[in-house]
């Protein structure tokens, strides 16, 4: 093979493998799930258990979505810990949050009911199944002080690319009455 079809057959190679790189591998900002947004103060008393809903996770693209991954962002570790997601089918969009609700559980086995949302598949959206609700379990480690959660981030995959989505959703959790 003569060095001038070689090196246009390496560089031809690099190329591609670069170009599917970029495909795969990152996590692309955005993607077909749709942006979503709320600030909302909430008295929650004592409760040391609490549960955010916020909006409906709803599929914009014309492939099903598989999540891989919900996190909190801008949470204080030592006010706040984490207990897991759910997608629940049948829940009412919109910032709720329910003080007492039991740490890390759920009921799973309910018939289109909450299902845990990493491993969750998501359908495209349509005017009859618009998507599921997000709901988020939370511990507060300090039930006398006030908590923050600044955000929600769910990385998914839809096709071959990887997506993360950072919802602007920011509640704070106050003992008593918001000001």
């Amino acid at each position: 093979m003569k060095p001038a079809v070689r090196r246009t057959l390496a560089a031809t190679t690099i190329l591609l493998i670069a170009a599917g790189g970029w495909y795969v591998v990152p996590r692309h900002d955005g993607g077909p799930l749709a942006d979503a947004g709320a600030r909302l103060c909430v008295p929650v008393g004592g409760a040391t258990y609490v549960t955010l809903t916020s909006s409906r996770v709803q599929n914009t693209g014309s492939a099903r979505v598989v999540i891989t991954d919900v996190s909190l962002i801008g949470a204080d570790p030592e006010d706040v810990e984490y207990g897991g997601a759910f997608l629940d089918p049948k829940g009412n969009p919109g910032p709720n949050v329910r003080p007492g609700r039991t740490y890390g559980n759920g009921p799973w086995d309910e018939p289109d009911g909450p299902r845990q949302a990493v491993g969750a598949e998501v359908s495209p959206a349509t005017s009859e199944q618009p998507g599921p609700v997000l709901g988020i379990h939370l511990k507060r480690l300090d039930v006398l002080g006030e908590s923050r959660v600044r955000g929600i981030r769910v990385e998914y995959w839809s096709g071959a690319r990887r997506f993360a989505r950072e919802y602007d959703l920011e509640y704070t959790l106050r003992p008593g009455p918001c000001h």
